[in-house]
């Protein structure tokens, strides 16, 4: 039988036409498993597009879990939110409650998406996901997994294939390229099923990077409803905060790089910038920053 989606509610026609009464359970469970030759990476575009200081006002409700970081261990930072952390959180709410799953991410790792995503699919209790930022790549995806998918007005979603460094010959570099084939394909299908729109225009869609504000993403159905401005706390200080956590970030990077611990880095951040989110710390540039530790760093080595 074949099925004629109403763009405008794709979620409810499908939902009637299918006599489903959880679309979430119908979704596909997202395989994939560790490939030795590739790793994981954002594209650095989408990370200069995320601003990682939004947040939700209320996140005091014991059934909210905040994806607010690049999904699975950052390759130099070791941070991040792994299925680790979502499986403890769902476990900690219960099975059978409802959960509220806010996001503001960049994306990252496609194999910590891809369980974080089986998790909440698989999740007894009524998943909505509320879109406060930005879902990108990998978060793009876990966000498919929600019942209620909600996003603000200053949201984003953006789709694209599965994106990463790959080293090796020419066999190795096949092999990869096969293997992403077919996750993108599945990841293709998640969205083919939630959005209502043909398998063969979201695969255009990925492969064309597509980004979609909030109006965009209810239309297409990959969000069914905008959120209240009121659940979201945008920091409007002419972008100072998003600078300022830019900059942290690029310094982090940089003493990564170089072999400093993750509680040494703490230490020299949060000298050089005050502590996370802390009000009226100093705003330097990124650049100035990052060579003036690596003076610290090398002076530290030498020893004077």
């Amino acid at each position: 039988m074949i099925f004629q989606y109403s763009r405008a509610k794709p979620r409810q026609i499908i939902m009637e036409e299918l006599d489903m009464k959880n679309l979430r359970k119908h979704l596909p469970v997202l395989n994939g498993f560790e490939i030795k030759h590739a790793q994981n990476r954002i594209d650095e575009e989408i990370r200069n597009r995320w601003n990682p200081n939004i947040r939700a006002k209320a996140e005091e409700k014991n059934n909210v879990i905040t994806i607010y970081e690049v999904i699975g261990e950052d390759f130099w930072t070791g941070q991040g939110f792994t299925a680790k952390r979502m499986s403890a959180a769902l476990r900690s709410i219960g099975k059978e409650n409802d959960v509220v799953v806010s996001v503001n991410s960049p994306g990252g790792d496609f194999f910590e998406g891809a369980a974080i995503y089986n998790l909440l699919r698989e999740h007894e209790g009524k998943v909505t996901v509320q879109i406060i930022g930005l879902a990108a790549s990998a978060a793009s995806f876990i966000a498919m997994a929600g019942d209620d998918i909600q996003i603000s007005d200053i949201g984003f979603y953006m789709i694209h294939d599965v994106w990463s460094f790959v080293c090796g010959n020419k066999n190795d570099l096949r092999e990869v390229a096969d293997t992403y084939q077919m996750f993108d394909e599945a990841i293709a299908d998640i969205y083919a099923k939630r959005s209502g729109y043909e398998k063969a225009e979201i695969v255009e869609m990925m492969s064309k990077d597509t980004w979609m504000n909030a109006s965009d993403a209810v239309d297409k159905g990959f969000a069914d409803q905008k959120m209240d401005e009121e659940v979201v706390d945008d920091p409007d200080d002419g972008g100072e905060k998003k600078a300022r956590a830019m900059a942290r970030r690029s310094v982090e990077l940089a003493l990564a790089r170089d072999g400093i611990s993750r509680k040494e880095r703490e230490n020299i951040l949060n000298t050089a910038f005050g502590k996370r989110d802390a009000a009226g710390a100093v705003v330097r540039d990124a650049d100035q920053n990052e060579d003036g530790l690596k003076d610290l760093l090398k002076t530290m080595k030498t020893g004077g």
